[in-house]
């Protein structure tokens, strides 16, 4: 599971499916299509390039020809 914050809200890669649905605003998914909607952040990590969806719940983390789509946390967790 990984986290990352841009802007003040947070995003999740969670490919193991540990965390319910109900505290993300899509699913998380290993390999998706970018959207032609998607706006470039202009970051990069080596070659990996990171894109946000048009209304904001997911972010993209492009490398090559696929991407991973980290949906937004619309909820608090945490552990007890």
């Amino acid at each position: 599971m990984l986290f990352l914050t841009l802007d003040g809200q947070d995003y999740l890669y969670d490919p193991g499916a540990a965390i319910p649905r109900q505290y993300l605003a899509r699913e998380p998914q290993k390999s998706v299509a970018l959207p032609l909607d998607a706006t470039d952040t202009g970051l990069r990590r080596g070659k990996d390039s990171l894109w946000l969806a048009a209304d904001g719940d997911a972010l993209y983390v492009v490398s090559g020809d696929s991407a991973q789509l980290w949906p937004l946390v619309v909820e608090a967790f945490g552990c007890d």
